[in-house]
């Protein structure tokens, strides 16, 4: 097996365990969202305030207690906002 194999099959693992992290998080902000959304709609506007990019900005401000800011802030976004349509589009 040679190197370029090797990284194409790392980057597949590293793709599904992001997945099932983001799967984990999404549960478990759903679970608490709906006990008290009005939490975490002001929750998400303390981490993104005004800004532009608000996933850049989340993930910024998460990133050293989250263990996958981009995950939390994905999850945190599609039940604040009430849809995952920003995602659409989105380039990778």
């Amino acid at each position: 097996m040679d190197r370029v194999q090797i990284v194409r099959q790392l980057i597949k693992l590293a793709e599904e365990l992001l997945l099932e992290d983001f799967e984990f998080h999404k549960q478990a902000a759903a679970e608490s969202f709906k006990k008290d959304p009005e939490k975490w709609r002001k929750f998400w506007k303390s981490l993104t305030g005004d800004a532009k990019h608000k996933m850049t900005k989340c993930i910024e401000k998460v990133k050293d207690w989250a263990d996958n800011p981009e995950a939390f802030c994905a999850a945190l976004k599609d039940f604040v906002e009430g849809t995952t349509e920003w995602r659409k589009g989105r380039s990778k």
